[in-house]
Formats: C-alpha cells, structure tokens, sequence
C-alpha cells in the first residue's frame, strides 16, 4: 500500500503486526487487572482507606498509586468491600443467623409469590373487564378494513392488545355483538315455529324412533 503527502506506507504485513501488537497489549492489560491481589496491593489499600474511607471510589487507584499495579477503581471497592474492611465478619454462620435468613427468605418469598398473584390477577381482570365504545370502534373499523383473516393477529396490527384484549376476546366481540348482519331482538312467529320444528327433528330421542 502505497503512502501520499510524505506519509509512513504501510503493507499488509506491517498492518498485521500493528493489529498482532494491540492485541497482545490488551491481552497483557486484562491479565494484569485479572492478577490476584498481593499482600503489599492489600497493605497500600488498607492504608489509603483507613485514612481517607471510601468516597470517591475512581480516584482510589490515581490517588493511592494502585493503578501502577493494574488495579481498577472497581477492582478496589470489591476487594475493600469483599476482604479488607474492618467490620467484615468471616466464617460459618450460627445457628441463630442460618434461622434468621432462613426466616427471611421464606418472607422475602411469600412477598415475591404475592406480588405475582396480584400481577395474574390484574392481568385477568383487564382481560374480562367489559368492552368499552372506543374498543368497539377500534375493532370495526380494523374489521371492515381487513376483514376476519387472521384473529391472532388482530389484537397487535389493531392496537387492541394495549386494551388487555386477546384475539379470542376480539373474535367473539365482533362474531357475537358487531358484525354487520347479526341480527339482534326476539324471534319472529315464524322463526319461532321453524327453530320449534328442527328441534324436533333433529333430538335424539326422535332419532332414536
């Protein structure tokens, strides 16, 4: 590759070896932050804290010389917090303690599964809570523009899923209260005597005649 304007040219061996020297950089670097932590890492740690306590964790590093050793801000605040600090008790715990948390968790539990029971709850109120007008008229108007192709995803494309409506909801809205030629009110004299008639004929115990 050929350079302009007085410029370094570069090949692409030379770029491999620019990348192949990064990389190996950056390996060097994580395995220096990954390093376990020294006594003397620990003792510069400890003195810094006992002076200065914890407040501005990112500058621990810069401000104690323990970036020098690879060591981040957060690498600090987890071995301060997890291993060095004074009041940190280490050990099994006492009986005592194992039933207290075993108290708590079982409370921490039963909060957790009641908060899901209310969560099914609401979810299954807002399913059966009454269509409203506007519902109504949103799903006409997605009705009599694409017509009952496919029911699953008319809650999605019509928006009605943000009403809590399923398409199972949405299907027995518009087949039994919406469509065009449902008609509603009684059964005429004659409606009446045909319905009379197949019933009829069609029961089983006149089948069975």
């Amino acid at each position: 590759m050929a350079g302009t304007g007085g410029g370094v040219d570069l090949n692409d061996r030379d770029m491999e070896g620019v990348n192949g020297e990064a990389a190996e950089v950056r390996k060097g670097a994580a395995v220096v932050r990954r390093r376990p932590w020294t006594a003397v890492e620990d003792a510069i740690l400890k003195e810094y804290m006992n002076a200065h306590g914890p407040r501005d964790w990112k500058k621990v590093p810069g401000n104690s010389g323990l970036d020098r050793y690879g060591k981040t801000w957060k690498s600090c605040r987890l071995r301060w917090l997890n291993h060095l600090r004074p009041d940190l008790r280490k050990g099994p715990f006492s009986a005592e303690e194992e039933l207290r948390i075993t108290q708590l968790h079982a409370l921490d539990m039963e909060g957790v599964n009641s908060e899901a029971a209310e969560a099914r709850k609401g979810a299954a109120v807002v399913r059966r809570r009454p269509w409203t007008a506007v519902e109504d008229a949103i799903l006409k108007e997605f009705m009599n523009t694409h017509g009952p192709r496919d029911w699953k995803k008319v809650p999605g494309n019509s928006g009605l899923d943000k009403y809590g409506k399923t398409w199972k909801s949405c299907r027995l809205r518009w087949l039994n209260h919406l469509r065009p030629d449902l008609r509603k009110g009684p059964f005429s004299a004659e409606e009446e005597l045909r319905i009379t008639q197949l019933h009829a004929l069609l029961s089983p115990l006149n089948r069975e005649k």
